[in-house]
Formats: C-alpha cells, structure tokens, sequence
C-alpha cells in the first residue's frame, strides 16, 4: 500500500519543486527579496502538490481496489503539504554550507521517523504507520531547520519575480 503511494508521488515528485532550489542555490547573491519568492513558490508548488495527490486519492484507491492506497496518499498529501515550512531555512542552511546542522536535523527527522513508525505500527496502524510517520519525519525537519535560522520565522512568502526561476526551473525539469 505504502509502496503504491509512494510510486504515485516518485512519477509526480518533478512537479513538487520545478528545479526551483536549484535556482535559488546557484544564485551569486541572495537577498530578502530572493527568500519571500523561494518561499511564496514553494507554498504555490508544495500546496499544489499536496492537492494533486488528495484529487488522485480517490481514484488510486478504485484502482488498486484498496482503500487503503487513497488513505495512505492522502496522509502523504499532508507531509507533502507541510514540507514548505522548512525549505527556505533549509535552502539558507545549504548556501551557508552549514552541513552539520542539516546532519543533526536529518538525524532527528529520520529518528522521529523511525519511532513513529514502530509504534504505529506495533498499535496496529499497518501500512499507514509508514505515511504517519513520513508526516512526522517532515514536521520534524522542518522546525529543525526553523530552529537552526531563526532569523527566517515569520517571513513572509511573496510571488513576485516568480518568472525567472520558474523558467530556471522547468527547463531543469524537463531535461
């Protein structure tokens, strides 16, 4: 079940970020500006991304005749949906090469990941301990990466500009 879910997500997966990090990271200089822009894009993207696999929901699980698969993505659709959270301190933390934090939040995602999962599981969530648990590994990195810059909290997303990295970005998807 869980599996099948997350096929559905690797095929869409080019559509969540448009190669737009790659954009941000590769500028020379980055600015407020630059930051409101990369976070307005990824809540667009990030939310779309979140609605798609909540409209597919349905019609994965009359397709795999399992009930199951539709619950599963639509518990994805939230981590997906949460994700945005974190990825402009993320993408701060990736520019100022700042590794090591990014070791110590990616520990704790995966730690909280790897507890979740096994409780879900042992209650007997079955397959859907896995999507909680994604869930709760994405919340997690996405506070870890808010407490690593907490000059980023409370930015505010803006879409302004958003042509050139879009364009930056579905020329590296497409390739």
């Amino acid at each position: 079940v869980f599996a099948v879910s997350m096929g559905m997500i690797g095929l869409l997966g080019g559509l969540r970020d448009m190669g737009i990090a790659a954009y941000f990271i590769s500028l020379p200089t980055i600015t407020t500006e630059d930051f409101r822009l990369y976070a307005g894009l990824s809540w667009l993207l990030g939310l779309g991304f979140a609605a798609l696999l909540m409209a597919l929901s349905w019609w994965a699980s009359a397709f795999y005749a399992n009930p199951l698969v539709g619950t599963s993505l639509r518990i994805l659709a939230i981590a997906h949906g949460l994700s945005p959270i974190g990825v402009v301190p993320g993408l701060l933390l990736m520019r100022e090469m700042r590794f090591g934090a990014l070791l110590w939040v990616g520990l704790a995602a995966s730690t909280i990941q790897a507890v979740t999962v096994l409780s879900l599981a042992a209650t007997g969530a079955g397959p859907l301990s896995l999507a909680w648990a994604q869930v709760a590994s994405n919340l997690t990195s996405s506070v870890g990466t808010m407490l690593c810059v907490p000059a980023l909290v409370g930015l505010r997303p803006s879409l302004s500009g958003w042509r050139r990295p879009l364009g930056f970005g579905g020329w590296l998807t497409a390739t």
